[in-house]
């Protein structure tokens, strides 16, 4: 037998495992009085638990996807649970849980450098989302709650309120003009080849650099400032005595068209020397291996795009079906406040599947390869134990005994896998193995859920419940013995 098929059946013994789990959670659900939608938990468990295995592969594609995984079925997963405490399904919480962990314990084994891949994966994705945080806290505090627009038009206001002081904001202007002319040329220096591109001709005239202003206009602005309001009368009484001169002043400095265009002009060159900060911030980010890192914070991406969309639906619902949300503050920028919270629970959601997985993988590596396998069949049946009087006697059976077989299934492997130092055993023997335990299990379900209803009289139909899980635990561990025997 070739490596190759030697690890695809040990892989197919894990698939089983997981799938026995699975399929144990989702029947569950379905027969749970609003319980179905708590099965989103369940499909949550298994992506996010196959995402944490990929985040620590070596290849750049399955680290994307394994990073979006992770991120949206840690979402799912706390989505399930809390959908099922809110149906009064507490219970079912365990299931959700062990089935996670089956998935992180039978998914591909970490390394001493898969460790270190995964915990970059989490970093980076959760770098993303904080980054993303103070952004959009920014803006709902100064942009979308029109803070910044009314700092803009007081200053405006300011700007033009009299002759002097719409002279002095024109010069101020100029300058800020040229100070950001200067730094947008430099940053398009570094985006072209040659790095001349943004230089001579009518750049040059009009880039300044701070040190460049002469000392004697600085303060020669300082006495036009203080000076302005003792000097503000006088000239308002030489400009009504000339009305030509007056209507021109008042539709060049006073009309405020040229400092909006002014203004507009600085905009736009902030715009650009900020696009070159934010290159570089970039850069710096990504490192030596920008491809790797973009792949481990593509869930960080994921709950970003999630989120602001949230956001944009929550603004657009308002604005079709009521008054527009932007209406009291103002602003002409539509709130991303709903994205806030969305995301924050994202992140938050992330980082706990997170800690969950290293802790499975601490366990594994400093205990047995089996512990992972035997807390989720533990889980299992304790999820199984708390709903015990809200499902049927037959499902109690089937759950104690679906707990025990992923419990041999993958212990056994995994255990072969130790022992044979990552050589796994023929298919046949996995099939025959399988087959075997399951048909043991079986057994032990059908004996006690018989002797449960027919030769076990009770008063109350609800406690058959309780007494088949007894029995079928004492008949699946006589029959487990006489396997192994």
């Amino acid at each position: 037998m070739t490596a190759e098929r030697r690890a695809r059946s040990s892989v197919v013994s894990r698939r089983v495992a997981l799938a026995v789990a699975v399929g144990f959670a989702a029947l569950v659900a379905a027969l749970l009085d609003d319980g179905t939608v708590a099965a989103v938990g369940v499909f949550g468990a298994v992506v996010a638990g196959w995402g944490g295995s990929a985040v620590a592969a070596e290849r750049k594609r399955r680290v994307a996807v394994g990073s979006v995984a992770l991120a949206v079925g840690s979402a799912l997963l706390v989505a399930g649970l809390v959908l099922a405490m809110l149906a009064g399904a507490t219970g079912y919480a365990p299931l959700v849980v062990g089935t996670f962990v089956v998935a992180v314990a039978t998914g591909e084994e970490f390394s001493a450098d898969g460790v270190t891949r995964f915990k970059r994966g989490v970093s980076e994705s959760a770098f993303l989302c904080l980054v993303a945080l103070f952004a959009l806290v920014v803006w709902d505090l100064f942009v979308a709650s029109g803070v910044l627009w009314a700092v803009v038009v007081g200053v405006f206001s300011v700007a033009v309120s009299d002759p002097l002081g719409a002279l002095w904001w024109l010069q101020i202007f100029v300058l800020a003009v040229g100070v950001l002319v200067d730094r947008a040329a430099r940053a398009v220096a570094l985006w072209t080849p040659d790095g001349d591109a943004a230089s001579g001709g009518l750049v040059d005239r009009f880039r300044l650099a701070p040190g460049d202003v002469p000392r004697w206009y600085v303060g020669a602005l300082l006495v036009q400032f203080f000076g302005a309001n003792v000097l503000s009368g006088l000239v308002e009484s030489f400009l009504a005595t000339r009305p030509v001169l007056d209507r021109v002043v008042e539709t060049v400095l006073l009309s405020g068209v040229v400092h909006a265009a002014l203004g507009g002009v600085a905009v736009i060159m902030a715009l650009v020397a900020f696009a070159s900060v934010l290159q570089r911030a970039t850069v710096f980010w990504t490192g030596t291996s920008p491809g790797y890192t973009l792949a481990y914070a593509a869930g960080g991406f994921a709950a970003i795009a999630l989120s602001v969309s949230w956001a944009a639906f929550v603004a657009l619902s308002a604005a079709v079906g009521g008054p527009d949300p932007t209406a009291s503050s103002g602003s002409l920028f539509v709130t991303l406040g709903p994205a806030v919270p969305v995301l924050a629970a994202a992140l938050g959601t992330v980082l706990a599947t997170a800690a969950l997985v290293l802790l499975v993988r601490a366990l594994v590596a400093r205990t047995r390869p089996t512990t992972g396998v035997a807390a989720g069949a533990v889980l299992l049946f304790a999820g199984t134990v708390f709903l015990a009087e809200a499902l049927p006697a037959v499902v109690v059976a089937v759950g104690a005994g679906a707990s025990l077989l992923v419990w041999d299934l993958g212990a056994h492997t995994l255990g072969l896998e130790r022992d044979l130092r990552g050589v796994g055993p023929p298919m046949r023997t996995e099939l025959v193995h399988a087959t075997a335990v399951a048909a043991a299990l079986v057994g032990g379900v059908v004996l006690a859920t018989a002797v449960g209803y027919l030769f076990v009289p009770l008063p109350v139909s609800g406690e058959h419940a309780t007494v088949a899980l007894a029995l079928t635990m004492l008949s699946v561990v006589a029959f487990a013995f006489a396997f192994r025997r």
